[in-house]
């Protein structure tokens, strides 16, 4: 190729030559003349495999619409219920097992939504149902709650496929649903044995703890009577009497948490501070031998029951406890954050990616020799003599955390100690943290007219005389049989029904009851020292407002009553 170089008038200088060599090119093309017929022949023979194979699934597809029966009869054999979805969430296909589990027939539900999910398991079904359609990796033992047609309530593990369309497209979802709740009834069983296992191993140490507690408290009621005269000692005592009556209050929630039978639902709950609920029993039961270390970094929340969070520290502080009894030496709790990327960072841990809360609980007692690691999480396994433990420690912890979405893994060697990590998923809940907020702002005076019901005297003078000091007008009943008769001659007189659960004759659930028939829209609060024949959560479903557990602290009654009356008194405007 050539071009002329000009000056800036316009006039030729030179000319600019550019030369390529195109051997190459010449003799690529010289190859491809000579090879072309054998390119057509390749090109001749894949037209035809491919043909083939376009044959060969054709016949498949037509066999599978053959066999469609077949397919049928196979899952209806399943002893596990067994539903396809389209993408959509609406129900495709059920087999027998499902409607003998949950009740429904295919023509009840077919291109429909079940209405079997429970308002409080929506939001992780709906999280794990887009994990699977998005990646493909199934879900494999996802523990839920589902109802049944006729109300009841189900534990049940999914495991749920993608399947896709014949271009490769997601097209639905096949799901198994195990119920397992006859399983659950037994673990239930496990648990609350395990649980009175590790109270009675603290019942030395919480006998002490409560003489300390009582013990002050006499002492300094003395000292208060003996400074009548002199009332800045007389208060001094006074309030070191609060302090012991709620260090005692303390305690007996703790030792509550451990003992009862709990079925609470998951929510938002503060590791570290079910980690210093457990460290305050602790405390009090191992022996200065043995230190405590703490390093906390962090107060991020789980999904959880507290109890059974309260369960997994105690069971592991405990066998730390028992590995250091002879030798004594170091327990450390750990609690910090970390942060996974993406699947397969970490080959130890079988995880989604996201953000976790790492629990370390470690000691350095006489360690746990190989051969016996592998064994410690099957039930009933223990190195324990015959009398001092029943080996179900471990295994509950298992299968806690393993309802919580999370992991366990255990280093230890003998001589050297164990250390325990648990891995749980944190939830960020922004409402939570609204309704702090909002808790703080809360005013607690007000001019209403109060019902309070109990049958012990003392309490009705102290909640009449704490009340009237917050502006209320307060008419006190020592029974429910007597305050329904009260309520029955004007049901608009009182703002708000306080009444005890617990009470000879009629019971406070039974007042409230027959108080809502008469009007349904009557705010009642019911408290409790403590029972088993109500929940918050069955309290709620038959219309109570509110629900809280005795001793009764000022102002934590308060902002119980004015919460209350102020969402009364929104649902009325609206």
């Amino acid at each position: 190729m050539a071009a002329p170089i000009r000056d800036v008038n316009g006039n030729m200088t030179g000319v600019l030559v550019l030369i390529i060599n195109i051997t190459a090119r010449k003799q690529l093309e010289e190859d491809l003349m000579r090879h072309r017929d054998r390119l057509e022949e390749i090109v001749r023979k894949r037209t035809e495999a491919l043909k083939k194979e376009e044959e060969k699934y054709r016949r498949l597809y037509e066999k599978s619409q053959r066999n469609e029966a077949l397919y049928i009869s196979l899952l209806n054999s399943s002893a596990d219920a067994v539903a396809i979805y389209d993408l959509e969430g609406n129900l495709q296909y059920i087999n027998q097992a499902f409607t003998e589990t949950f009740g429904w027939t295919i023509e009840e539900l077919k291109n429909k939504r079940i209405p079997y999910v429970p308002e409080q398991e929506k939001k992780s079904t709906i999280a794990e149902i887009i994990r699977v359609i998005e990646t493909g990796i199934p879900s494999k033992n996802f523990p839920t709650k589902r109802y049944t047609k006729d109300g009841r309530l189900l534990y049940i593990y999914i495991s749920a496929s993608r399947y896709d369309d014949h271009e490769g497209n997601p097209a639905g979802l096949l799901v198994i649903l195990k119920d397992v709740t006859h399983i659950k009834a037994t673990e239930l069983q496990v648990q609350q044995a395990q649980k009175m296992e590790s109270l009675g191993t603290l019942a030395g140490g919480i006998a002490h703890d409560f003489n300390n507690i009582l013990s002050g408290i006499f002492g300094f009621s003395q000292l208060a009577r003996n400074h009548l005269k002199n009332p800045e000692k007389a208060e001094k005592d006074i309030n070191q009497i609060i302090k012991g009556a709620q260090k005692a209050t303390d305690l007996v929630q703790q030792i509550l948490t451990v003992s009862r039978q709990s079925t609470h639902e998951k929510h938002p709950v503060s590791i570290c501070s079910v980690i210093e609920e457990a460290l305050k029993l602790l405390r009090a039961t191992i022996p200065a031998t043995i230190e405590i270390k703490e390093e906390i970094y962090s107060k991020a929340t789980v999904m959880a029951d507290p109890t059974k969070l309260h369960q997994v520290i105690m069971n592991l502080c405990t066998n730390a406890y028992h590995a250091m009894c002879e030798t004594g030496g170091s327990l450390f709790v750990g609690l910090k954050e970390i942060v996974l990327p993406k699947e397969g960072s970490n080959c130890e841990l079988n995880l989604m990616p996201g953000k976790y809360l790492d629990l370390e609980i470690s000691d350095t007692g006489h360690g746990i020799d190989s051969t016996i690691l592998k064994r410690i999480f099957d039930p009933y396994f223990t190195t324990k003599e015959p009398g001092k433990g029943t080996g179900l420690g471990l295994a509950v912890v298992l299968g806690i955390v393993e309802e919580l979405n999370g992991q366990i893994s255990v280093h230890s060697e003998p001589g050297q100690g164990s250390t325990f990590h648990i891995y749980l998923p944190i939830t960020d809940d922004p409402e939570i943290i609204h309704t702090l907020l909002k808790e703080k702002k809360v005013f607690l005076y007000g001019n209403e007219t109060i019902m309070f019901v109990d049958d012990e005297e003392s309490l009705r003078e102290v909640a009449n005389e704490i009340l009237k000091g917050f502006g209320y007008t307060v008419q006190t009943f020592s029974s429910g049989t007597t305050a329904f008769e009260a309520y029955k001659k004007n049901p608009y007189r009182f703002d708000l029904i306080l009444t005890d659960m617990t009470m000879p004759g009629m019971t406070g659930l039974e007042l409230s009851q027959k108080i809502l028939e008469l009007r349904p829209e009557q705010p009642v609060v019911l408290c409790t020292g403590y029972s088993d024949l109500i929940s918050k959560e069955n309290a709620f479903s038959i219309g109570i407002s509110d629900y809280f557990e005795k001793p009764i602290v000022t102002r934590e009654l308060a902002k119980i009553i004015r919460r209350t009356l102020d969402k009364t008194k929104g649902n009325t405007q609206q």
